[in-house]
């Protein structure tokens, strides 16, 4: 069952628009509302910015792997709670690299 986690909050939602994503479905107060795994196919079709949640014995982290011209280039999370936090704190990284662009 979906729950409120499994959406981008709305500072991300509308970070998603401004860079291009096409919403197709709006809260009631006009706010885009972005399932986490449609951003994270979005980054990875549109923009070529992979999202990994990984999970290791110390628990949830996230990569995330891009290009700078031809370099391979990664980040790499601190430690979160659950796998919906560490894809919501990857997307919001890939928000950043792709502004600073």
């Amino acid at each position: 069952m979906l729950t409120e986690k499994d959406y981008c909050d709305k500072d991300t939602a509308f970070a998603l628009q401004e860079l291009g994503y096409n919403p197709y479905m709006f809260y009631d107060d006009g706010t885009p509302a972005i399932h986490l795994w449609y951003a994270q196919k979005w980054l990875r079709e549109e923009k070529n910015i992979i999202v990994y949640p990984e999970k290791n014995s110390f628990g949830w982290y996230y990569a995330i792997h891009y290009n700078v011209g031809k370099v391979h280039q990664f980040k790499y999370s601190e430690e979160c709670d659950s796998y919906e936090e560490a894809l919501s704190e990857g997307i919001k990284e890939a928000i950043k690299i792709l502004k600073d662009e």
